[in-house]
């Protein structure tokens, strides 16, 4: 995504928020997988590697350009953003982000394996968000 200059506190909160990645493969007993930009995560790393190509993102489209949307307003936005992966061949594990410091609400979202930077990039300026995390195994 292009370089906007973000206030230091809403950088540090990106940095700081806590991930979990819901997988619920069929007929098998959902595996929830912890995330924080700043560690590693053995557990997704393994999983990306299994992917070809060994990358994903991780997305939402609540509350656009970090400016608070009602819940019904970002279950709209979010459902738009699965339905519209799904017509674009791909689908996504739920994610949820949670601010530890209990300043931003939880924030569902997507993670889709197999999306290259640039892909996601343009995913996150067509849900117009600051930041999308873009993972690669390793």
């Amino acid at each position: 995504m292009p370089r906007t200059r973000l206030p230091a506190d809403l950088l540090l909160a990106y940095r700081l928020a806590d991930y979990e990645v819901v997988m619920s493969p069929l007929g098998q007993t959902p595996r929830r997988l912890g995330l924080r930009v700043t560690r590693r995560a053995p557990e997704l790393d393994a999983w990306l590697r299994a992917h070809a190509p060994a990358s994903a993102m991780l997305l939402t489209a609540c509350n656009p350009r970090s400016r608070p949307l009602g819940y019904a307003a970002n279950r709209m936005r979010n459902g738009a953003l699965r339905r519209s992966l799904r017509a674009h061949g791909l689908d996504g594990w739920s994610t949820t982000a949670s601010d530890p410091t209990g300043i931003w609400p939880d924030e569902p979202g997507l993670l889709v394996a197999g999306i290259d930077r640039g892909s996601a990039a343009r995913w996150g300026r067509r849900y117009k968000q600051n930041a999308v995390l873009w993972l690669e195994a390793g």
